[in-house]
């Protein structure tokens, strides 16, 4: 895990949290964690209009995520500079809120998620994948979405044919007692570093996803 280039501050309280709560704020201090601006830069840098910028690094100041660095005098109001307070900032999962926390697990995932979503996309071009059926249909009163190769019913283990590039795309709804999901995590864990260890993480040319979770409903 990479660590931060300097001592990490931690967000306490659900106040603090909140700040961070948002994309929006998040873009917003990863600027001023890098350099100083002034909100009218921060907005031309993300595109946003003035007032919404202005509201956003308010609360991030209220929060004490960013202080004024500088003010440059002039008439009228001066023009304030704004730099984070620190270059590592944490929260306990914990302090935030139910939706916060779902929030977190998203942002960690999208980027790493969309990448490989485009790679599913490209393997279709030029294998048996690509004559594949996307099926929008009413099954037992309910209307669905899925891809099959075939209008007959199949298994995903077909996919690893030979005629099957080496993707996958597929959850599984599973009962498992607490202790055979610990074990499952532990050999996915095995699995994952046995191929893992393979070359420069940096130079990969394939993405595997791995989400295990409980899913008691809300």
């Amino acid at each position: 895990m990479t660590r931060p280039d300097s001592s990490w501050f931690e967000l306490t309280s659900p106040e603090m949290a909140q700040a961070l709560s948002t994309r929006e704020q998040r873009k917003a201090l990863e600027i001023l964690m890098l350099k100083s601006a002034t909100a009218t830069e921060v907005a031309t840098t993300l595109g946003w209009a003035l007032d919404a910028t202005v509201y956003r690094i308010k609360k991030l100041l209220l929060a004490g995520l960013i202080e004024v660095v500088q003010e440059e005098k002039r008439k009228g109001r001066a023009i304030k500079h704004y730099r984070a307070t620190s270059g590592a900032y944490r929260i306990r999962l914990s302090v935030l809120p139910f939706a916060d926390q779902v929030e977190v697990f998203r942002t960690l995932d999208d980027p790493l998620r969309s990448l490989a979503l485009q790679g599913l996309a490209r393997s279709t071009s030029g294998t048996h994948m690509g004559q594949w059926f996307m099926r929008f249909y009413v099954a037992e009163g309910r209307v669905l979405m899925d891809l099959a190769p075939t209008e007959q019913d199949w298994q995903f283990s077909e996919m690893t044919g030979a005629n099957y590039p080496a993707v996958m795309l597929n959850w599984l709804p599973m009962h498992l007692s607490a202790e055979e999901a610990k074990a499952l995590q532990r050999e996915l864990m095995a699995l994952l570093m046995r191929y893992q260890s393979k070359g420069d993480p940096q130079q990969f040319n394939h993405l595997l996803g791995i989400l295990l979770a409980p899913a008691t409903p809300g």
